[in-house]
Protein backbone atom coordinates (compact mmCIF):
# COMPACT_ATOMS: atom_id res chain seq x y z
CA UNK A 1 0.00 0.00 0.00
CA UNK A 2 1.74 3.73 -1.00
CA UNK A 3 2.38 6.02 1.08
CA UNK A 4 -0.34 8.95 -0.04
CA UNK A 5 -3.12 5.89 -0.10
CA UNK A 6 -2.17 5.06 3.78
CA UNK A 7 -2.20 8.94 4.73
CA UNK A 8 -5.52 9.09 3.17
CA UNK A 9 -7.41 6.61 5.12
CA UNK A 10 -5.41 7.97 8.01
CA UNK A 11 -7.54 11.29 7.80
CA UNK A 12 -10.57 10.01 7.30
CA UNK A 13 -10.69 7.65 10.02
CA UNK A 14 -9.86 10.73 12.11
CA UNK A 15 -12.05 12.61 10.61
CA UNK A 16 -14.99 10.13 11.41
CA UNK A 17 -13.94 9.91 14.75
CA UNK A 18 -14.02 13.81 15.56
CA UNK A 19 -17.41 14.01 13.76
CA UNK A 20 -18.70 10.86 15.57
CA UNK A 21 -17.60 12.51 18.70
CA UNK A 22 -18.63 16.22 18.91
CA UNK A 23 -18.28 16.83 22.35
CA UNK A 24 -14.80 15.56 22.21
CA UNK A 25 -13.57 19.47 22.32
CA UNK A 26 -16.21 20.85 24.52
CA UNK A 27 -13.70 21.43 27.48
CA UNK A 28 -11.28 24.45 24.80
CA UNK A 29 -9.57 21.99 23.43
CA UNK A 30 -6.32 23.26 21.11
CA UNK A 31 -5.78 21.85 17.73
CA UNK A 32 -2.37 22.90 15.75
CA UNK A 33 -3.50 24.22 12.33
CA UNK A 34 -2.99 27.09 10.06
CA UNK A 35 -6.48 28.40 8.80
CA UNK A 36 -10.24 27.94 10.13
CA UNK A 37 -12.94 27.43 8.06
CA UNK A 38 -16.17 27.96 9.38
CA UNK A 39 -19.65 26.91 8.28
CA UNK A 40 -22.67 27.41 10.81
CA UNK A 41 -26.03 28.50 9.58
CA UNK A 42 -28.14 30.27 11.99
CA UNK A 43 -26.20 30.18 15.24
CA UNK A 44 -26.97 33.02 17.18
CA UNK A 45 -23.85 33.86 17.65
CA UNK A 46 -20.11 33.03 16.57
CA UNK A 47 -17.25 35.25 18.31
CA UNK A 48 -13.51 34.72 17.36
CA UNK A 49 -11.27 36.09 19.64
CA UNK A 50 -7.68 36.71 18.40
CA UNK A 51 -5.09 35.90 21.06
CA UNK A 52 -1.33 37.36 20.50
CA UNK A 53 -0.18 34.59 23.47
CA UNK A 54 -0.92 31.60 20.85
CA UNK A 55 1.81 30.60 18.51
CA UNK A 56 -0.25 28.76 16.53
CA UNK A 57 -3.45 26.60 16.04
CA UNK A 58 -7.12 27.10 17.57
CA UNK A 59 -8.87 26.62 20.69
CA UNK A 60 -12.57 26.43 20.71
CA UNK A 61 -15.24 25.74 23.14
CA UNK A 62 -18.37 24.31 21.79
CA UNK A 63 -20.45 23.34 24.72
CA UNK A 64 -22.22 26.35 24.20
CA UNK A 65 -23.50 25.29 21.16
CA UNK A 66 -24.64 21.85 21.80
CA UNK A 67 -28.09 22.55 20.46
CA UNK A 68 -26.27 23.35 16.89
CA UNK A 69 -24.96 19.59 16.64
CA UNK A 70 -21.42 20.96 15.57
CA UNK A 71 -18.99 18.97 14.35
CA UNK A 72 -15.49 19.74 14.60
CA UNK A 73 -12.52 17.97 12.03
CA UNK A 74 -9.10 18.46 10.41
CA UNK A 75 -8.27 18.71 7.40
CA UNK A 76 -5.86 19.88 4.58
CA UNK A 77 -6.11 22.48 2.41
CA UNK A 78 -3.23 22.88 -0.55
CA UNK A 79 -0.75 21.80 2.45
CA UNK A 80 -1.57 23.77 5.19
CA UNK A 81 -3.74 22.27 8.05
CA UNK A 82 -6.86 22.88 9.09
CA UNK A 83 -9.78 22.90 11.17
CA UNK A 84 -13.28 22.60 9.89
CA UNK A 85 -15.99 23.65 12.12
CA UNK A 86 -19.80 22.82 10.95
CA UNK A 87 -23.27 23.27 12.60
CA UNK A 88 -25.79 20.81 11.61
CA UNK A 89 -29.04 22.47 12.83
CA UNK A 90 -30.39 25.61 13.47
CA UNK A 91 -29.94 27.09 16.87
CA UNK A 92 -30.46 31.19 16.98
CA UNK A 93 -29.65 31.26 20.75
CA UNK A 94 -26.60 29.27 20.62
CA UNK A 95 -23.31 30.78 21.34
CA UNK A 96 -19.66 29.37 19.44
CA UNK A 97 -16.63 31.13 21.13
CA UNK A 98 -13.37 30.32 19.17
CA UNK A 99 -10.10 31.28 20.24
CA UNK A 100 -7.06 32.00 17.16
CA UNK A 101 -3.86 32.48 17.03
CA UNK A 102 -2.69 36.18 14.93
CA UNK A 103 -1.02 33.86 12.14
CA UNK A 104 -4.71 32.00 11.76
CA UNK A 105 -6.72 32.83 8.49
CA UNK A 106 -10.74 32.75 9.01
CA UNK A 107 -12.86 31.51 5.83
CA UNK A 108 -16.62 31.38 6.59
CA UNK A 109 -19.49 29.90 4.10
CA UNK A 110 -23.08 29.41 4.04
CA UNK A 111 -22.97 31.16 7.36
CA UNK A 112 -26.70 33.23 6.54
CA UNK A 113 -28.59 34.55 9.44
CA UNK A 114 -25.61 34.23 11.88
CA UNK A 115 -23.62 37.19 13.78
CA UNK A 116 -19.89 37.25 13.53
CA UNK A 117 -17.61 39.03 15.89
CA UNK A 118 -14.26 39.00 15.54
CA UNK A 119 -12.01 40.50 18.39
CA UNK A 120 -8.50 41.55 17.22
CA UNK A 121 -6.40 41.57 14.83
CA UNK A 122 -7.31 39.30 12.30
CA UNK A 123 -4.29 37.87 9.63
CA UNK A 124 -6.93 37.82 6.74
CA UNK A 125 -10.76 36.92 6.43
CA UNK A 126 -12.53 35.05 3.64
CA UNK A 127 -16.23 35.16 3.78
CA UNK A 128 -19.29 34.73 1.54
CA UNK A 129 -22.27 36.31 3.75
CA UNK A 130 -26.04 36.62 3.02
CA UNK A 131 -29.10 37.95 5.51
CA UNK A 132 -26.41 38.17 8.95
CA UNK A 133 -24.07 40.45 10.37
CA UNK A 134 -20.19 40.91 10.87
CA UNK A 135 -18.69 43.20 13.01
CA UNK A 136 -14.43 42.79 13.09
CA UNK A 137 -11.80 45.22 14.68
CA UNK A 138 -8.60 44.54 12.52
CA UNK A 139 -8.38 42.91 8.64
CA UNK A 140 -5.40 42.59 7.64
CA UNK A 141 -6.34 41.22 4.11
CA UNK A 142 -10.07 40.93 3.27
CA UNK A 143 -11.80 39.00 0.11
CA UNK A 144 -15.50 39.59 1.01
CA UNK A 145 -18.74 38.67 -1.17
CA UNK A 146 -21.83 40.10 -0.08
CA UNK A 147 -25.09 39.35 -0.83
CA UNK A 148 -28.95 40.10 0.14
CA UNK A 149 -28.94 41.95 3.25
CA UNK A 150 -25.92 41.11 5.06
CA UNK A 151 -24.59 44.31 6.75
CA UNK A 152 -20.76 44.40 7.74
CA UNK A 153 -18.96 46.63 9.82
CA UNK A 154 -15.46 46.93 10.40
CA UNK A 155 -12.89 49.74 12.04
CA UNK A 156 -9.69 49.27 10.60
CA UNK A 157 -8.68 47.70 6.55
CA UNK A 158 -4.68 47.10 6.14
CA UNK A 159 -3.14 45.29 3.35
CA UNK A 160 -5.58 44.94 0.61
CA UNK A 161 -9.28 44.45 0.19
CA UNK A 162 -11.42 43.10 -2.71
CA UNK A 163 -15.15 43.36 -1.65
CA UNK A 164 -18.14 42.11 -4.27
CA UNK A 165 -21.65 42.87 -3.17
CA UNK A 166 -24.78 42.77 -4.37
CA UNK A 167 -28.57 42.94 -3.83
CA UNK A 168 -28.45 45.40 -0.40
CA UNK A 169 -25.67 44.47 1.57
CA UNK A 170 -23.87 46.84 2.57
CA UNK A 171 -19.70 47.41 4.08
CA UNK A 172 -18.88 50.73 6.40
CA UNK A 173 -15.39 50.61 7.54
CA UNK A 174 -13.85 53.90 9.18
CA UNK A 175 -10.22 53.61 8.35
CA UNK A 176 -8.39 51.83 5.62
CA UNK A 177 -4.55 51.88 4.43
CA UNK A 178 -4.50 49.75 1.62
CA UNK A 179 -1.88 49.05 -1.22
CA UNK A 180 -4.84 47.87 -2.89
CA UNK A 181 -9.17 48.54 -3.23
CA UNK A 182 -11.16 46.42 -5.44
CA UNK A 183 -14.85 47.08 -5.46
CA UNK A 184 -17.53 45.71 -7.43
CA UNK A 185 -21.23 46.99 -6.47
CA UNK A 186 -24.55 46.51 -8.06
CA UNK A 187 -28.35 46.75 -7.67
CA UNK A 188 -28.25 48.98 -4.26
CA UNK A 189 -25.78 48.03 -2.29
CA UNK A 190 -23.77 50.32 -0.69
CA UNK A 191 -19.66 50.99 0.05
CA UNK A 192 -18.58 53.88 2.77
CA UNK A 193 -15.15 54.01 3.78
CA UNK A 194 -15.31 57.13 5.51
CA UNK A 195 -10.88 58.30 5.74
CA UNK A 196 -7.96 56.12 4.29
CA UNK A 197 -4.88 55.93 1.85
CA UNK A 198 -5.03 53.71 -1.07
CA UNK A 199 -2.34 53.32 -3.31
CA UNK A 200 -4.17 51.89 -6.36
CA UNK A 201 -8.09 52.40 -6.20
CA UNK A 202 -10.39 49.84 -8.68
CA UNK A 203 -14.22 50.65 -8.35
CA UNK A 204 -17.25 49.66 -10.30
CA UNK A 205 -20.77 50.91 -10.21
CA UNK A 206 -23.61 49.61 -11.60
CA UNK A 207 -27.39 50.12 -11.23
CA UNK A 208 -28.49 51.91 -8.04
CA UNK A 209 -24.91 51.16 -6.22
CA UNK A 210 -23.37 53.81 -3.79
CA UNK A 211 -19.91 54.50 -3.15
CA UNK A 212 -18.39 57.07 -0.66
CA UNK A 213 -14.75 56.68 -0.45
CA UNK A 214 -12.52 59.46 1.49
CA UNK A 215 -8.99 60.20 1.83
CA UNK A 216 -6.55 60.11 -1.15
CA UNK A 217 -5.34 57.80 -3.73
CA UNK A 218 -2.32 57.92 -5.71
CA UNK A 219 -3.87 56.58 -8.72
CA UNK A 220 -7.78 55.37 -9.18
CA UNK A 221 -9.88 53.40 -12.47
CA UNK A 222 -13.80 54.72 -12.04
CA UNK A 223 -16.37 52.55 -14.12
CA UNK A 224 -19.49 54.22 -12.89
CA UNK A 225 -22.50 53.40 -14.52
CA UNK A 226 -26.98 53.79 -13.45
CA UNK A 227 -27.98 56.05 -10.92
CA UNK A 228 -25.95 55.81 -7.84
CA UNK A 229 -23.93 58.00 -6.14
CA UNK A 230 -20.13 58.12 -6.41
CA UNK A 231 -17.60 59.84 -4.83
CA UNK A 232 -13.96 58.90 -4.62
CA UNK A 233 -10.71 60.56 -2.92
CA UNK A 234 -8.71 63.11 -4.69
CA UNK A 235 -6.12 61.27 -6.58
CA UNK A 236 -2.45 62.87 -6.79
CA UNK A 237 -2.00 60.27 -9.91
CA UNK A 238 -3.86 59.30 -12.74
CA UNK A 239 -7.24 59.05 -12.81
CA UNK A 240 -9.13 56.80 -15.47
CA UNK A 241 -12.82 57.45 -16.22
CA UNK A 242 -15.26 55.35 -18.11
CA UNK A 243 -19.35 55.28 -17.64
CA UNK A 244 -22.25 57.68 -17.79
CA UNK A 245 -22.42 57.62 -13.95
CA UNK A 246 -21.71 60.80 -12.24
CA UNK A 247 -18.33 61.08 -10.13
CA UNK A 248 -17.45 63.35 -7.24
CA UNK A 249 -13.76 63.48 -6.85
CA UNK A 250 -12.31 64.99 -4.21
CA UNK A 251 -13.85 66.69 -0.87
CA UNK A 252 -17.29 68.34 -1.90
CA UNK A 253 -17.57 71.57 -1.43
CA UNK A 254 -19.08 73.09 1.52
CA UNK A 255 -22.91 73.59 0.96
CA UNK A 256 -23.99 77.07 1.93
CA UNK A 257 -25.07 76.91 5.45
CA UNK A 258 -28.99 76.89 5.49
CA UNK A 259 -30.85 80.44 6.24
CA UNK A 260 -32.41 80.19 9.90
CA UNK A 261 -36.72 80.11 9.56
CA UNK A 262 -38.42 83.24 10.46
CA UNK A 263 -39.33 83.10 14.18
CA UNK A 264 -42.75 82.27 14.69
CA UNK A 265 -45.00 84.15 16.69
CA UNK A 266 -45.85 83.15 20.01
CA UNK A 267 -49.04 80.92 20.36
CA UNK A 268 -51.39 82.79 22.05
CA UNK A 269 -52.68 81.44 25.10
CA UNK A 270 -54.79 78.85 25.39
CA UNK A 271 -58.57 80.20 26.45
CA UNK A 272 -59.10 77.92 29.34
CA UNK A 273 -56.09 78.56 30.85
CA UNK A 274 -56.22 81.61 33.39
CA UNK A 275 -53.63 84.59 32.57
CA UNK A 276 -50.95 85.49 35.53
CA UNK A 277 -52.96 87.91 37.88
CA UNK A 278 -51.25 91.61 37.19
CA UNK A 279 -50.78 94.14 40.20
CA UNK A 280 -53.80 96.60 39.61
CA UNK A 281 -53.02 99.75 38.66
CA UNK A 282 -54.15 103.21 40.66
CA UNK A 283 -56.47 105.52 37.67
CA UNK A 284 -56.13 108.68 37.73
CA UNK A 285 -58.95 110.41 38.78
CA UNK A 286 -61.41 112.08 35.74
CA UNK A 287 -61.25 116.01 35.86
CA UNK A 288 -63.97 116.78 37.66
CA UNK A 289 -66.32 119.22 35.69
CA UNK A 290 -66.10 123.31 35.91
CA UNK A 291 -68.47 124.12 38.65
CA UNK A 292 -71.55 126.72 37.92
CA UNK A 293 -71.53 129.34 40.13
CA UNK A 294 -73.85 129.05 43.13
CA UNK A 295 -76.00 132.19 43.75
CA UNK A 296 -75.26 133.13 47.08
CA UNK A 297 -77.83 134.27 49.68
CA UNK A 298 -78.42 137.85 50.25
CA UNK A 299 -75.95 139.17 52.86
CA UNK A 300 -76.36 142.14 55.27
CA UNK A 301 -74.52 145.09 54.45
CA UNK A 302 -72.46 146.45 57.12
CA UNK A 303 -72.78 150.68 57.68
CA UNK A 304 -69.77 152.37 56.23
CA UNK A 305 -69.03 156.24 56.20
CA UNK A 306 -71.07 158.35 54.17
CA UNK A 307 -68.97 159.34 51.31
CA UNK A 308 -69.76 162.96 49.39
CA UNK A 309 -72.19 162.32 46.80
CA UNK A 310 -70.67 162.01 43.30
CA UNK A 311 -70.97 165.41 41.07
CA UNK A 312 -74.03 165.70 38.72
CA UNK A 313 -72.66 164.70 35.73
CA UNK A 314 -72.27 160.68 35.48
CA UNK A 315 -69.33 159.83 33.24
CA UNK A 316 -69.94 157.30 30.27
CA UNK A 317 -69.27 153.74 30.40
CA UNK A 318 -65.93 154.08 28.09
CA UNK A 319 -64.41 156.77 30.08
CA UNK A 320 -64.94 155.02 33.48
CA UNK A 321 -62.43 152.38 35.28
CA UNK A 322 -63.24 149.48 37.05
CA UNK A 323 -64.39 149.98 40.49
CA UNK A 324 -61.20 150.03 42.80
CA UNK A 325 -61.46 147.35 46.12
CA UNK A 326 -60.11 148.54 48.87
CA UNK A 327 -59.69 145.99 52.21
CA UNK A 328 -62.27 146.26 54.34
CA UNK A 329 -62.41 148.15 57.29
CA UNK A 330 -61.06 146.49 60.62
CA UNK A 331 -63.55 148.27 62.84
CA UNK A 332 -66.75 145.94 62.53
CA UNK A 333 -70.08 148.40 62.34
CA UNK A 334 -72.82 147.37 63.99
CA UNK A 335 -75.14 145.64 61.28
CA UNK A 336 -77.64 146.96 59.50
CA UNK A 337 -80.48 145.34 57.42
CA UNK A 338 -80.28 145.72 53.50
CA UNK A 339 -82.30 145.89 51.23
CA UNK A 340 -81.70 142.25 48.86
CA UNK A 341 -79.57 142.88 46.14
CA UNK A 342 -80.93 143.60 42.85
CA UNK A 343 -81.42 141.27 39.84
CA UNK A 344 -79.23 141.04 36.73
CA UNK A 345 -81.60 143.47 34.95
CA UNK A 346 -81.14 145.88 37.88
CA UNK A 347 -77.29 146.07 37.35
CA UNK A 348 -77.92 147.46 34.04
CA UNK A 349 -79.42 150.45 35.26
CA UNK A 350 -78.73 153.32 34.67
CA UNK A 351 -76.21 155.37 37.37
CA UNK A 352 -78.70 157.53 38.94
CA UNK A 353 -81.31 155.53 39.69
CA UNK A 354 -78.61 153.62 41.66
CA UNK A 355 -77.33 156.95 43.66
CA UNK A 356 -81.16 157.54 44.04
CA UNK A 357 -81.31 154.41 45.71
CA UNK A 358 -78.29 154.76 48.09
CA UNK A 359 -79.81 158.38 48.83
CA UNK A 360 -82.98 156.74 50.46
CA UNK A 361 -81.15 154.54 52.17
CA UNK A 362 -78.87 156.56 54.07
CA UNK A 363 -82.56 158.97 54.83
CA UNK A 364 -83.28 155.38 56.65
CA UNK A 365 -80.27 155.55 59.33
CA UNK A 366 -78.65 159.05 58.93
CA UNK A 367 -75.98 157.53 61.81
CA UNK A 368 -74.65 155.70 59.58
CA UNK A 369 -72.44 156.36 56.84
CA UNK A 370 -72.52 154.13 53.82
CA UNK A 371 -69.76 154.17 51.16
CA UNK A 372 -70.82 155.88 47.93
CA UNK A 373 -70.37 153.19 45.14
CA UNK A 374 -68.46 154.60 42.60
CA UNK A 375 -69.58 156.35 39.52
CA UNK A 376 -68.46 153.57 36.61
CA UNK A 377 -70.42 151.62 34.70
CA UNK A 378 -70.74 147.79 34.90
CA UNK A 379 -67.85 146.55 32.98
CA UNK A 380 -68.74 144.43 30.01
CA UNK A 381 -68.15 140.66 32.32
CA UNK A 382 -70.67 141.75 34.49
CA UNK A 383 -72.91 141.73 31.34
CA UNK A 384 -72.24 138.46 30.47
CA UNK A 385 -71.86 136.79 33.51
CA UNK A 386 -74.76 136.85 35.66
CA UNK A 387 -74.34 137.17 39.36
CA UNK A 388 -75.90 137.32 42.14
CA UNK A 389 -72.58 138.69 44.03
CA UNK A 390 -71.37 142.21 43.62
CA UNK A 391 -74.17 143.60 42.85
CA UNK A 392 -74.26 145.75 46.35
CA UNK A 393 -71.40 147.72 47.09
CA UNK A 394 -68.80 146.47 49.81
CA UNK A 395 -68.43 148.38 53.00
CA UNK A 396 -65.47 150.57 52.85
CA UNK A 397 -65.08 151.18 49.47
CA UNK A 398 -63.73 154.27 48.78
CA UNK A 399 -65.58 156.71 46.48
CA UNK A 400 -63.75 157.64 43.22
CA UNK A 401 -62.76 160.94 44.71
CA UNK A 402 -60.49 159.38 47.17
CA UNK A 403 -62.40 161.70 49.57
CA UNK A 404 -64.10 159.74 53.05
CA UNK A 405 -66.57 162.51 54.62
CA UNK A 406 -66.61 162.57 58.61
Amino acid sequence: MSGVLRQGIFFTAVSGMLALAPHAYAQHQTVAAEDLDLSTPCIGRVQVNVDPAMSNGVSFDASAANAAHVTIRTGKNEGASKVIIVSKSCAPHAVLSILVAPNIGVSIHDSHDTHFVINGTLASLEASLESGQLEADTIQSLDLSLRGTEQVHIANLNRAAQIVASGSASLVADRAELDALSAQLSDSSRLNILDGKFDALTLMTEGGASATIGGTANTATVNATGSGYVAIPRVSGPLARTGTGAVQVGPAPPSPPPSPPPAAPPPPPPANTASPSRTPTPEAPAPLPPQQPVPAAPQPVPPATVNAPPSASAPTPSETAPPAKTPESKAAPPSVPASPAPSTKQNAQPLDEHADALEKQESRSPDVATPAPALTAPSETAKEKPSNEGDQPKAGAMPQGGKQQP
